[in-house]
């Protein structure tokens, strides 16, 4: 019981630092659109009349972007209808198995996705191990039983073969070596483990390292991402503003 408290408390960690990674990068991302909805389709057709109060019009950037706010508002309703569909479609691949499915199948596309995706998975399975090989289970009743813990994909595929090896004779950690479950250090951890009659000891300890690397790639990845997203939002509402100042500065010193 003790084991399975600890094994839940990790889950339940692991879950909450994915959704504090995944929800500030978002809530930006939604504010920044936000925003720049705001600037094209309220603050342009202001500076559109300072324009025509001038005897001029707006020309080049600006004028797209007034155009594009003068569209969104005349089809305000299917530009909302849009934005609900795509609302649903990201509940849809937070909230649902098909969507999770889908949505792991896209991150895993990309190379620093798919190493912290198998990261995860490789940390799951050496938690479940440790569980069940301290509850005296053989490693093949340890294997099929860890193999549940793990989400559908190409790190399951790895671990089915890994059981098949396993079931026709080959050494627990030759399998995991072999189908490549474990980096060069924790698998040759997990060989001397298997030798000396602790591997259950030593997979825990391989899951707390995997539990801090993941920490430490989630932490990384929000500092990268919260100034980059910064900066976007800085340059995009700066173009914006500077498309229709300064030629409306340039008006003025004329004028005077």
């Amino acid at each position: 019981m003790d084991s399975l408290a600890d094994y839940y408390e990790k889950e339940a960690n692991l879950a909450q630092t994915i959704k504090h990674a995944v929800t500030y990068p978002l809530i930006m991302v939604v504010m920044m659109i936000l925003v720049i909805l705001i600037l094209i389709t309220q603050v342009m057709p202001v500076f559109y009349q300072v324009f025509q109060q001038l005897g001029t019009e707006m020309t080049g950037f600006s004028r797209i972007l007034l155009l594009t706010g003068q569209f969104l508002n005349r089809h305000f309703t299917v530009f909302a209808c849009v934005l609900a569909v795509m609302a649903l479609f990201v509940i849809f691949l937070t909230k649902f198995s098909k969507g999770q499915k889908l949505a792991r199948a896209l991150l895993y596309r990309f190379a620093k996705t798919r190493e912290l995706s198998d990261e995860i998975s490789a940390y799951r399975f050496s938690s479940g191990m440790a569980l069940t090989l301290s509850s005296g289970l053989t490693p093949e009743e340890c294997l099929l039983k860890t193999l549940n813990l793990t989400e559908e994909g190409p790190f399951r595929r790895r671990l089915d073969r890994c059981c098949h090896l396993v079931s026709e004779g080959s050494p627990l950690c030759q399998a995991l070596l072999d189908e490549g479950i474990f980096t060069d250090v924790y698998a040759r951890m997990a060989v001397i483990g298997s030798r000396t009659g602790v591997l259950d000891e030593v997979m825990h300890t391989i899951a707390g390292q995997y539990e801090s690397d993941i920490d430490e790639r989630f932490c990384s990845m929000i500092a990268k991402v919260e100034p980059a997203l910064v900066i976007i939002l800085s340059l995009i509402v700066g173009a914006i503003l500077l498309s229709v100042m300064l030629p409306l500065m340039g008006m003025m010193s004329s004028l005077s």
